[in-house]
């Protein structure tokens, strides 16, 4: 009768070595996970960050004329100083607005991968219960 094959148990030392390799492979991929989410992120701000200016940019265009417009029509009215003064008035009131949509906008923009920091730390929890160390029987004294 041939003699059944007794099972080999890993040793600790290389159960340690598998749990650091799987350790090392988890960190490299977050690594390159939280390296793609950065440039998402930094993307998603570059664009927001164009169109505001473009946009300002187009409204303070547009204000200029409109401002040169109303300083003529309110001249007729309350004389140049006043007309200049009420027009520089409400277009800085407007441009306070606009910074503050942008300000808005890109509120809810993260440049930091915090997605990929919770799945590390989730990776880490699950690995540290995967390693427990070997338990020591009660010291006698």
């Amino acid at each position: 009768m041939p003699a059944e094959p007794v099972p080999v148990r890993p040793s600790i030392a290389s159960l340690l070595s598998e749990v650091v390799a799987d350790a090392g492979g988890i960190v490299r991929a977050e690594a390159h996970l939280a390296r793609l989410e950065v440039e998402g992120n930094v993307r998603a701000v570059g664009r927001s960050a164009f169109q505001a200016f473009a946009g300002l940019m187009f409204v303070g265009l547009a204000l200029s004329f409109a401002a040169v417009a109303a300083v003529v029509a309110l001249s007729l009215l309350v004389g140049l100083l006043w007309a200049l003064l009420i027009v520089t008035g409400l277009c800085v009131a407007t441009g306070v607005l606009l910074l503050r949509r942008a300000r808005t906008l890109l509120r809810g923009v993260r440049l930091l991968p915090e997605a990929s920091f919770g799945r590390m730390a989730d990776d880490l929890e699950r690995l540290s219960q995967r390693v427990q160390p070997p338990e020591t029987g009660a010291g006698n004294g």
